[in-house]
């Protein structure tokens, strides 16, 4: 299975991770795999593994790594066999997933060919994100000065009400900023001893982190 390719963005919320995804999985023709996406689907369909998690994702805790491990584990091949690999997005979180996931690729001889790492001064993070206003019903989002609304704290297309969700509040962010630095400078010297760590500054225009993005890749893919 060498000739798959695997991937894996790293970076703390807000970072842009999301814009970018799309970009690579078309290029490389990848599958993406969102930890959250799994975490939502094994809720909704209220397997054994989902229940476990529901707990943790409803208090907006982190889901323990045996949890996480385990439904990732049960993805992987399923999707793998629809592209030519997988881009993962918040998955390793931890170096004890970053552990497993290797030993789960090389029971199949494959391996991590690149881990992306986004950075981006929390300041920045928390302008972006403490600014990021939602319409529930359809998902739209926008930004109290970088996409403001047409008229304030409403939605351009139903004129319903916008609001800021929980975890977009300054108080959630300080949090979950905590627990990714916690974690990833381990992530990224285990990826780094390997090779395949690619450092990239998200603080730019969209279409510079893509170039960046792409490029850096192709150089380790060659």
């Amino acid at each position: 299975m060498e000739f798959k390719k695997f991937l894996s963005f790293l970076g703390p919320p807000g970072c842009g991770k999301g814009t970018q995804a799309p970009k690579v999985t078309d290029k490389y023709q990848l599958q993406f795999l969102s930890t959250g996406d799994v975490f939502r689907q094994a809720i909704k369909d209220e397997t054994d593994l989902g229940k476990k998690a529901k707990d943790f994702v409803s208090n907006g805790k982190l889901v323990p790594d045996s949890i996480v491990i385990d439904m990732i584990s049960e993805r992987i091949f399923e999707e793998v066999k629809k592209t030519e690999g997988i881009l993962f997005d918040g998955f390793p979180r931890t170096y004890t997933q970053a552990i497993a996931l290797d030993k789960m690729l090389q029971k199949f001889r494959a391996r991590v060919h690149a881990v992306i790492s986004f950075d981006v001064p929390d300041s920045v993070l928390f302008e972006r994100i403490t600014g990021r206003l939602t319409h529930i019903p359809s998902g739209r989002t926008y930004h109290k000065t970088f996409k403001p609304p047409k008229i304030p704290m409403k939605d351009d297309v139903t004129g319903e009400d916008l609001v800021q969700r929980k975890d977009d509040t300054p108080e959630y962010l300080t949090r979950r900023l905590k627990e990714f630095h916690e974690n990833a400078d381990l992530i990224k010297d285990h990826y780094r001893k390997l090779g395949v760590l690619i450092s990239v500054n998200a603080n730019q225009s969209i279409n510079s982190v893509t170039n960046e993005v792409l490029t850096s890749i192709n150089k380790l893919l060659k």
